[in-house]
């Protein structure tokens, strides 16, 4: 929760008779990502066949915005300790606004993604990006891209894209940014088309798990 009228949301629309969301703790947040006042925690929950096992974790992060590229480290430095703290590490997915600079505005020497994906990363889970350079904010010379997909080796995707109203002269119908913005957001939503091949639960699963996430 924010101040005033503003809210964080994460929704998660899945079949109930298929599949079940279970939680770390009782109240699905990462609380430590929340540095200071004003910031958000990040919200994690698991997704699970409806008797068996879970197969994958989703992970909702909003990071500080503005030309803080230090605190959006030490958000993702608390977010991968947690994710070092759990035995055994379910295919992961951290979506959300990640509000990252790239390196030629933050000054650093690369982009805020790139350190992002390291501190995530280790040895037996990479971590990586599958929406660098998709814009997701503004148009034009205000172009940016914000938001991010970021997905464990467990998995594999496809299709990724975002609402074309933040892309200039892109092919189709779509509402144009200016009516997007004042109408939904100044954000385009990003979508990707997963593939998870979880530890087969004989009795109640096998094979391939397709997931869409935005």
């Amino acid at each position: 929760e924010g101040r005033g009228r503003m809210h964080q949301h994460v929704v998660l629309c899945y079949d109930k008779f298929k599949y079940r969301v279970g939680a770390y703790d009782d109240d699905f947040m990462i609380p430590e990502v929340n540095i200071r006042k004003f910031l958000r925690p990040a919200l994690q929950a698991k997704l699970c066949h409806i008797r068996g096992l879970c197969f994958m974790q989703l992970i909702g992060v909003h990071l500080k915005a503005g030309k803080f590229s230090e605190d959006r480290i030490l958000q993702i430095q608390k977010l991968a300790e947690n994710l070092r703290q759990q035995e055994d590490p379910l295919p992961t997915v951290i979506l959300g606004d990640w509000n990252s600079y790239r390196k030629d505005r933050s000054g650093l020497e690369k982009d805020d993604i790139e350190f992002f994906e390291d501190i995530l990363s280790t040895d037996f889970q990479p971590m990586r990006s599958i929406g660098k350079g998709i814009t997701t904010y503004g148009t034009g010379e205000w172009a940016k891209d914000y938001d991010h997909i970021v997905i464990s080796q467990q998995l594999d995707f496809y299709a990724v894209e975002a609402y074309p109203a933040c892309s200039d002269g892109a092919p189709g119908d779509y509402i144009p940014y200016s009516s997007f913005n004042k109408y939904f957001s100044d954000h385009c939503p990003i979508t990707a088309q997963l593939y998870v091949r979880p530890p087969v639960d004989s009795e109640f699963h096998s094979g391939d798990t397709q997931v869409f996430v935005r």
